[in-house]
């Protein structure tokens, strides 16, 4: 669960579950970890961000869109 205090939580989305995935069982700083994260907020749409490697994590981006 993430909250109003979490550190690194999507802004304006601040309640949520948040799931993380890794290829590996390994530390976050491990040269052959990806890992990705999905936060389903309690309103919103879901977000997602990924880190591959020893590099940082990326930005929070939108897993889906309103329709045009």
């Amino acid at each position: 669960m993430y909250n109003t205090t979490t550190l690194n939580a999507p802004d304006g989305l601040p309640y949520g579950l948040c799931i993380c995935f890794a290829n590996v069982p390994a530390a976050m700083v491990t040269d052959y970890r990806w890992a990705v994260q999905i936060a389903l907020p309690t309103t919103g749409y879901p977000m997602f961000r990924r880190k591959v490697n020893k590099g940082e994590w990326t930005s929070w981006l939108p897993m889906s869109r309103p329709a045009a």
